[in-house]
């Protein structure tokens, strides 16, 4: 049986990483090329401007970004709230006073939101408002609800 010599193997390997640059150095320039391309493409079409958001939209907008933030404060804490119950370790507020004030940003705007819709409309708001609300209620009722049945019970 032929057993390849130690440095017939580290030729191989360096043939074969000279060979992957040199064709990924290949595909490189052929995207750049058409990337180049498709910005210049891009680059002669009008440009439109932004529309301008209104005070009632960007409520609507705070408030959902508030959702957001609880969902993930609440994502990222329940785990480790979960390890301080089990290790018998204090428990800590901080995520629940956390949670807390993003729920009270996330409702006064969404709130105030829905309250601007006679003056702006509803383009914009109405959608973002309630989904807004919606899921910062969902969140903080997910750690309180955590809170109050695991990690409040240790016995």
């Amino acid at each position: 049986m032929f057993m390849p010599d130690a440095r017939l193997i580290l030729l191989f390997w360096i043939m074969l990483g000279i060979w992957m640059i040199v064709v990924g150095l290949g595909v490189a320039s052929i995207f750049l090329r058409k990337l180049h391309a498709i910005s210049k493409t891009v680059a002669s079409l009008p440009t439109a401007t932004p529309a301008k958001l209104n005070f009632g939209q960007h409520a609507a907008k705070l408030s959902g970004l508030a959702a957001i933030s609880n969902a993930l404060l609440v994502a990222l804490c329940i785990p480790m709230l979960a390890i301080q119950a089990t290790v018998n370790a204090p428990i800590s507020y901080i995520p629940l006073f956390c949670s807390l004030g993003l729920l009270a940003i996330g409702l006064v705007c969404g709130v105030v939101a829905l309250a601007t819709m006679g003056r702006y409309g509803r383009n914009g708001i109405l959608y973002r408002a309630t989904i807004g609300l919606c899921a910062n209620l969902a969140a903080s009722v997910t750690l309180y609800y955590f809170l109050a049945n695991v990690a409040l019970r240790k016995v």
